[in-house]
């Protein structure tokens, strides 16, 4: 399942995608602000989701002051 996440600052998406790529996500950028990816060892879409937004709250945990849209 392929999601695309938007960041509101668009200079720290390289981190975002670094990031995504450690947890074992396939992450790249779309746009300057806006990256793809896909959790490829997610069972199905719902897990996939899961893990993701759980990536994503880790990151922001670190980043309090971006926001971070998901779109599925």
């Amino acid at each position: 399942m392929s999601m695309r996440i938007r960041l509101s600052e668009a200079a720290l998406l390289p981190q975002l995608v670094e990031h995504l790529l450690a947890n074992d996500c396939v992450a790249q950028p779309v746009d300057e602000q806006t990256c793809a990816v896909v959790h490829v060892h997610a069972q199905d879409a719902a897990e996939a989701l899961i893990e993701v937004l759980f990536f994503l709250r880790a990151w922001k945990a670190q980043h309090a002051a971006v926001r971070a849209f998901l779109y599925v």
